[in-house]
């Protein structure tokens, strides 16, 4: 059926094409010509004669049987079994080996969540998926799955966008979102991150001044015969949630915090991605840090594996900012379209939903994400101090868009918020932040309560315990 259908529709465009065809090759039939006065009765200059309708069609037989290509949801052949802990991780892949004459391609431990989770490749997709109906039918309490991908949430690829003059970049997120500078900073809160590398060089003590007193501890979930992808989205992140001050007014929206790095994206040919065995082991190694506040600009299918690791994090009382994503239909994009997880949307400027974002119902708040300013990942590394001790020079930087940058600027902002607000239930918690949200007109559904406005909050949890 699938190879038929296109020579139909070929064979439907070629009568539709031969009066124009005909048209072209009748030896009398010289085109008319054009301009203001042409009377498309006339023919040869003689008015009232009339020509035979014709219906310009060009076919591009190239496009019209080219393949389509899609990239792929999942890691061609590879299943996921999660087990509570290691008695029941020895007795299930003993069970496999002599059931299923399988053995772990990988196996990793998640020691502050508790729990095994195991890797098994298999030759294709559809030998994957005939074990995983075959494991859940014979043991219904593991949880198996397919390794979804996930890919940072950002509309333009990295580095697709020309870079911009710093000498007058419009900054308005820290305007929307009601972050002032007179506003006081608590003491330092634990942020975990989970995206790219970051270039080394922002590692090293020489870099201090580039995180705004926040200090960065990095680990890397990456195999290694994985290839890291670039660091550019990581960077970005990085500077839009903690970035230094510059001296043409730009600055992170995070105060100075305890900033601790899951490096998990690596590239396959063009694509940029990860899977739910690097999330989960990320997760699970930000929950041994304490970390109070998860971003993650990334989303992708999901599945019971990364469901499950997402659900233990969340009952640990850590709030995860999730990317809602970059596709403006109702699709679910996960983690964020998990039950728990805080979705964030973007909006532009004037508090318009992005034109890319999701329509789905799992967006719980809205922050500034489309044409937002950010340094040069290779500028700000060379910056010089200004004669302001506060601010560094500025470097060349760029507008970037995508739900990627609004949770960044999202998380940011809610790390201002004092202890008394993370001591407090996460159901609470995000009640709260729904209050103070300014909401969207009714076409404006997609953000769910509405824009963040951390002055709004923190007048409420001021003024209740």
């Amino acid at each position: 059926m699938h190879r038929t259908l296109p020579l139909v529709v070929l064979g439907l465009l070629v009568v539709l094409a031969w009066p124009a065809a005909q048209a072209q090759n009748d030896p009398g039939g010289a085109p008319p010509p054009a301009g203001p006065g042409h009377d498309p009765a006339r023919r040869d200059g003689v008015s009232g004669s009339k020509l035979r309708p014709t219906l310009g069609i060009r076919i591009d037989l190239n496009k019209l049987f080219a393949p389509t290509r899609t990239e792929p949801t999942h890691e061609p052949g590879q299943l996921l079994v999660l087990w509570p802990d290691e008695t029941e991780a020895r007795a299930g892949l003993a069970w496999l080996a002599q059931n299923e004459q399988l053995v772990a391609a990988e196996q990793h431990g998640l020691p502050a969540l508790g729990g095994v989770l195991a890797l098994f490749v298999l030759a294709d997709d559809t030998q994957a998926r005939l074990l995983r109906e075959r494991i859940r039918a014979a043991q219904p309490q593991w949880v198996v799955d397919l390794n979804a991908r996930a890919t940072p949430q950002q509309h333009d690829s990295a580095g697709a966008a020309a870079p911009k003059p710093a000498t007058a970049p419009r900054l308005y997120a820290h305007a929307m979102l009601g972050l002032t500078p007179a506003v006081p900073r608590p003491p330092a809160l634990r942020v975990g991150v989970i995206d790219t590398e970051l270039d080394p060089g922002w590692l090293q003590p020489s870099a201090a001044r580039l995180w705004n007193g926040s200090t960065v501890q990095l680990r890397s979930l990456l195999a290694a015969d994985d290839t890291a992808a670039p660091p550019a989205h990581g960077q970005q992140v990085a500077m839009l949630l903690a970035g230094a001050a510059l001296a043409n007014g730009f600055a992170g929206a995070a105060p100075a915090v305890e900033l601790r790095w899951a490096a998990v994206m690596r590239r396959t040919g063009a694509s940029i991605h990860t899977d739910s065995l690097r999330l989960a082991r990320s997760l699970d190694w930000l929950v041994g840090q304490q970390v109070q506040l998860v971003n993650l600009s990334a989303g992708g299918a999901g599945d019971d594996i990364l469901r499950t690791v997402v659900g233990q994090v969340l009952a640990r009382g850590v709030a995860l900012l999730a990317a809602a994503g970059n596709q403006p239909t109702e699709d679910a994009v996960y983690p964020a379209a998990y039950a728990g997880v805080w979705a964030v949307t973007a909006v532009d400027a004037q508090a318009q939903a992005y034109a890319q974002a999701s329509r789905a119902r799992h967006v719980a708040f809205a922050a500034p994400g489309v044409d937002v300013w950010v340094p040069d990942a290779v500028g700000v590394p060379g910056a010089t101090a200004s004669s302001n001790d506060s601010t560094m020079a500025s470097p060349a930087g760029r507008y970037v868009s995508g739900t990627s940058f609004a949770t960044a600027l999202a998380s940011g902002a809610l790390a201002r918020l004092p202890a008394s607000f993370w001591q407090l239930a996460p159901m609470e918690r995000k009640a709260r932040l729904c209050e103070a949200a300014r909401p969207g007109a009714p076409p404006q559904a997609v953000l769910g309560c509405g824009l963040l406005r951390f002055d709004a909050i923190a007048r409420n949890q001021e003024s209740r315990p």
